[in-house]
């Protein structure tokens, strides 16, 4: 008699963790889901704007940009010639490293990190271009 509750005890909790461990894999696929569909529509576009058209959608540096780090202090530099996708870090000697921003977003001078296109004034770029001079300051202002 033990050994038959013990079986029934033991299927009625297994039975209960099969319903749990299904009714979790529910959940956390409704969440995937509705993750999936939040990030497609993030990443859709945008009423009324094109893709390509309004904000740049390139998939690798364009070859030829005419930018260069001569004249500049090393530092990050979005470029307005592939409308900010495209940013270059300029070093200490001269050498220039270019980088492409995930399509859906161009290159902030402002805050020196790919942001959402429609939040950056691209043309607004080349004025800014003296904030690098921020990242050769101490706390107090002070050049290092």
């Amino acid at each position: 008699m033990d050994s038959y509750n013990y079986s029934s005890i033991f299927r009625e909790t297994e039975r209960r963790a099969e319903y749990m461990i299904s009714r979790y894999q529910i959940i956390i696929c409704a969440l995937l889901l509705f993750g999936a569909v939040l990030f497609y529509e993030t990443m859709a576009q945008v009423d009324g704007y094109t893709p390509g058209v309004d904000y740049p959608i390139y998939n690798s540096v364009p070859f030829g940009l005419a930018f260069t780090c001569g004249g500049k202090l090393p530092g990050y530099y979005a470029d307005p010639e592939a409308r900010c996708q495209v940013w270059h870090w300029c070093l200490p000697n001269g050498r220039q490293f270019s980088f492409l921003c995930p399509n859906g977003t161009v290159f902030s001078q402002t805050t020196r990190v790919c942001d959402w296109w429609f939040k950056v004034d691209c043309n607004d770029s080349p004025r800014l271009y003296g904030n690098n001079d921020e990242l050769y300051r101490d706390v107090n202002g002070n050049k290092i």
